[in-house]
């Protein structure tokens, strides 16, 4: 299962109740890489948790000095964290080009499937506030994708413009 957090947050997991069974839909977190965002993969050293900044360095020479200290302290032989973050970076000029133009073209199919779809500011993120989706095999993939893409317009729309670039950052986390 993976989730998402910072500017925007919540799951790539969907579940939707037909009465007589749970269907279960995962997402994949990188599809927005497709719309423009940019991706970076997050590695941190084992033990201090110091952000690996250049992965050719042999340990974290902020915390250690050397690799056979830190995995004294560590205890394993690969020091850089093994399961890495994600984080994507939606720039809103790029938002504004690929996916306003893709919302409005579908905005009427998904919405048929999609009685009620808010979110909320909450400690500076954006989330779901409420959401009610009808499931349809055919639909699946759109809806969710329309869903996550109004959850970022919504973070561009509804916040203060910052100074410099304008940029929805968030962290995806897989187990």
């Amino acid at each position: 299962m993976a989730y998402y957090e910072g500017d925007i947050t919540g799951d790539f997991v969907w579940e939707y109740d037909s009465g007589d069974e749970v269907f279960r839909y995962e997402q994949d977190p990188f599809f927005l890489q497709k719309y423009g965002a940019h991706l970076w993969t997050k590695r941190f050293w084992e033990g201090c948790g110091c952000y690996v900044e250049d992965n050719n360095l042999p340990y974290c020479m902020r915390c250690y000095d050397s690799a056979a200290e830190q995995k004294e302290h560590t205890n394993v032989d690969d020091l850089k964290n093994p399961h890495p973050s994600y984080e994507m970076r939606f720039f809103k000029e790029d938002f504004d080009e690929q996916v306003r133009p893709w919302l409005q073209v579908n905005e009427l199919n998904a919405q048929e499937y999609i009685p009620r779809l808010t979110f909320i500011n909450r400690a500076d993120t954006v989330v779901c506030d409420e959401w009610e989706c009808k499931h349809n095999q055919d639909n699946t993939g759109l809806v969710q994708e329309y869903c996550i893409l109004k959850q970022i317009e919504y973070y561009f729309d509804h916040n203060e413009e910052p100074i410099g670039e304008e940029c929805c950052v968030f962290q995806i986390f897989l187990p």
